[in-house]
């Protein structure tokens, strides 16, 4: 009783457990944003994330601007503990409009809604590789069960579950006729707040999320004004939710650290310990890197919200996005699949 006492306690700070919004779109608001997160693990550690919205704080978008007017898009596949195919996308406004059971961004569709007692997504996508003149196609899909149990608190940063323990696939067709296929399982969330992050008062937050054999585990810890808080989240195969409140969430060792930001190499979960690493993306103010418990696999990543506003930093992440206005002379460099990137960068510049 404890323990659920403190999490309800918490429930009006930072990040804010809540139930999923009836639709999926852009917020009101300066500064506000939302986005729809999947990922997928199988069974080697390999994967992929898909992340799709508006106004990703990543991106630094105008803090006095409407998320409606900052739509964006962010696909990568995971092998080998490295990136072998990156694409950071931001559309054009008019590109985007709402379509069946979810989002149109350009060519590409995504959808993702909850029938019944089931959550499902397909997302269809058609990528331009810079440096290319024919670009990948993807189809992203999961199905798993709805969650439930959210607990209901208010706040300007709300979280919300989707659908875990579910079964992901993802297809990726390369220019050439190579391929990347991937199986395993997905996990899907939304977040979205009316405020931007930076006015959220979180200095550092670290989220995981761990595929047990049966079960998923999801773990987060915010610092910054106030009390720390911290989150244990168990989901059934059922889509049943349990909350915990975290303590220290004690740690040793350090991944990352190549632009100044790092992350443990070892976490302690309640009576469980997780091994971070590798660094799958790496920068001064976000952290991504696989995840390995005694009996289970996933994802994870720490952030630094202050960092995003490094002049230095805010010159380097334009590098890798793709934008209909002037991207960058080095794009084809860090994005598009890993392989051929230096052969498209000589191609990019001369066009």
């Amino acid at each position: 009783m404890q323990s659920i006492y403190m999490v309800h306690r918490m429930c009006n700070k930072m990040l804010i457990p809540s139930p999923p919004r009836p639709h999926h779109g852009p917020p009101a608001g300066a500064g506000a944003f939302a986005w729809r997160y999947l990922d997928l693990v199988d069974p080697a550690g390999d994967g992929v994330v898909l992340i799709w919205g508006w106004a990703l704080p990543f991106l630094a978008p105008d803090p006095a601007g409407a998320a409606s007017g900052a739509p964006n898009l962010n696909f990568i596949a995971y092998r080998g503990g490295i990136a072998v195919f990156y694409h950071l996308q931001v559309f054009d406004p008019s590109e985007v409009r709402p379509e069946g059971a979810g989002w149109r961004f350009g060519p590409n569709l995504l959808q993702s809604e909850c029938i019944g007692d089931r959550w499902r997504v397909r997302a269809d996508l058609d990528l331009p590789i810079a440096g290319q003149s024919e670009g990948a196609k993807a189809l992203v899909t999961l199905d798993g069960p709805a969650a439930f149990g959210h607990l209901h608190g208010t706040g300007p940063h709300r979280w919300s579950i989707l659908s875990a323990v579910a079964d992901a696939t993802a297809e990726i067709r390369l220019p050439g006729g190579a391929s990347l296929s991937f199986r395993g399982r997905g996990y899907h969330d939304e977040n979205e707040s009316d405020r931007p992050l930076s006015a959220l008062g979180i200095d550092e937050w670290t989220w995981g999320r761990i595929a047990e054999p049966r079960r998923d585990l999801v773990h987060y810890r915010c610092t910054g004004s106030g009390e720390p808080v911290g989150l244990h989240v168990g989901v059934a195969e059922s889509g049943a939710l349990t909350f915990e409140a975290l303590g220290a969430m004690p740690g040793t060792g350090r991944i990352g650290g190549t632009w100044g930001h790092h992350a443990p190499a070892t976490i302690e979960v309640h009576d469980q310990l997780i091994q971070a690493g590798p660094v799958v993306d790496d920068s001064s103010f976000y952290l991504r890197f696989s995840l390995r418990s005694a009996t289970g696999l996933g994802w994870g990543e720490s952030v630094r919200p202050a960092a995003i506003e490094s002049w230095w930093m805010r010159r380097l992440v334009p590098l890798c996005v793709t934008t209909p206005r002037a991207p960058s002379f080095l794009l084809p460099m860090f994005s598009g699949p890993r392989t051929n990137r230096v052969q498209r960068t000589l191609a990019w510049w001369m066009r």
